[in-house]
Formats: structure tokens, C-alpha cells, sequence
């Protein structure tokens, strides 16, 4: 018994890029100064629930003093349920408020250093996460008929032979 492919067959090159759908940023919601960054440079791996960096903001010491009857508010400027919840045990204020990963992955872009100033929609850092990646393939315009969303493909790495060798089409651009 032999196993025989009966189809064409279609060769592409390709590369490989960030699923963006597994990124996560993270962006400042308020007013005060980085500090005890502990993410240091791109590359970095960092933990889900990891402490990234505290922030010390006199708008969310404020906050913290109207605790009892704002919780809330305390969440919508950017406070964690974590920092929240230290707050309520203590009952004393923490004046530089920590700042968790709330998902794991690579800093694929670190905007901030020690003691920087942050407002409002200020960039701290891109998470990326590497545990699927989109291959971006060009297919010559006579072989589109060839291709179709679910089809399955067989990738080869040379520059890294035990990467995975199957995929499968889930997107065909319009372009």
C-alpha cells in the first residue's frame, strides 16, 4: 500500500509574525511617577500576576483616603483588585501602588524607565505572547484558486528545524 498525493501542490515563502491577538498592553490611567520598575528591558519574560513596576500618584493616594466609600473609583483609575484588597486589610495607604502582569509573556516593547512621569494614556509596555504565531505567506495571484481557509499546510524552518511543521490557513487577505 502506498500513500500518493493526487493534488498540485503549492510552494510559498513566508514569515513569521506576532499573533496580535495574544498581545497585551499596558497603559497608564492616571498621573504620577514609574518606580521599582522591575521589567528592565525588551526580551524580558515576564509571569502572569508578576509585579511590573509601582507607581507613585498623589490622584490615587488621594483615592485611597476615600476608600470606604469610592471602591470603584479606585478600579476605573487603574488600581488592581489585588492593591485593592491589600488596601482593605491594612487599612493604610499605599503610596506606591504595585502594578501586576494580568497576563504572561515576552516585553516586546518597554516605554518607561525608572522615575519616569506618566499621565493618562501614557504607554508602559507590550506584552507578546509566543505561544502561536501567524506565518504571513505570499501566494502568486494564479494559485489563489488553490488555497482556501482550513486547509492544512506543511511549514519548514531552516533556521529552526524543530519549530512545528503543520499549520493550518485561517485568514486569506483580501489584498
Amino acid at each position: 500500500v502506498d500513500v500518493t498525493n493526487f493534488g498540485r501542490s503549492l510552494r510559498a515563502f513566508g514569515t513569521v509574525e506576532t499573533n496580535e491577538r495574544l498581545e497585551n498592553v499596558s497603559v497608564s490611567r492616571l498621573e504620577g511617577w514609574i518606580d521599582d520598575l522591575r521589567v528592565r528591558a525588551e526580551g524580558d519574560t515576564v509571569r502572569p500576576g508578576a509585579l511590573l513596576y509601582r507607581v507613585y500618584s498623589p490622584d490615587l493616594i488621594a483615592a485611597q483616603k476615600d476608600y470606604l466609600a469610592v471602591r470603584q473609583r479606585l478600579r476605573s483609575i487603574g488600581m488592581q483588585n489585588a492593591a485593592i484588597e491589600r488596601l482593605t486589610e491594612t487599612r493604610s495607604l499605599i503610596e506606591r501602588v504595585p502594578v501586576y502582569a494580568e497576563s504572561g509573556g515576552t516585553v516586546a516593547e518597554l516605554q518607561v524607565s525608572e522615575g519616569d512621569y506618566i499621565k493618562p494614556g501614557t504607554p508602559i509596555l507590550r506584552l507578546q505572547s509566543y505561544a502561536g504565531v501567524w506565518i504571513i505567506a505570499r501566494v502568486p495571484e494564479q494559485d489563489l484558486a488553490l488555497i482556501d481557509t482550513g486547509l492544512a499546510v506543511r511549514l519548514e524552518f531552516p533556521s529552526a528545524p524543530g519549530a512545528p511543521a503543520e499549520g493550518r490557513i485561517n485568514y486569506i487577505y483580501p489584498t
